[in-house]
């Protein structure tokens, strides 16, 4: 099976670099749930759809947006499937969003 590395933000962990499959279910798995993405930058954020309505915890601001619950951080290839982080989007998030 294909994994992809991203960086994982659990609530109260630090952030890690983590190889997860490269499946709708992995990414579920991480989140609890249902999920939702946002551009940030020139990577995307994948975090929980009904973390609101299930109560999640608070986790960190990422761009202008407040998470709620665990979340990860990856890149997107041209056809929006999940692409492996380069050595410099992981300066960039360790830079910008405590990796």
């Amino acid at each position: 099976m294909k994994t992809v590395n991203v960086v994982v933000y659990r609530v109260g962990k630090p952030a890690r670099v983590e190889a997860i499959p490269d499946t709708l279910e992995a990414q579920q798995a991480i989140v609890g749930g249902d999920i939702k993405d946002c551009i940030l930058d020139h990577l995307t954020v994948i975090y929980g759809a009904e973390a609101a309505d299930t109560g999640q915890p608070p986790n960190r601001q990422v761009g202008r947006i407040f998470v709620l619950g665990n979340f990860f951080i990856c890149r997107t290839d041209e056809e929006g499937c999940t692409a492996p982080l380069t050595k410099k989007d992981r300066a960039f998030l360790k830079k910008n969003y405590a990796l």
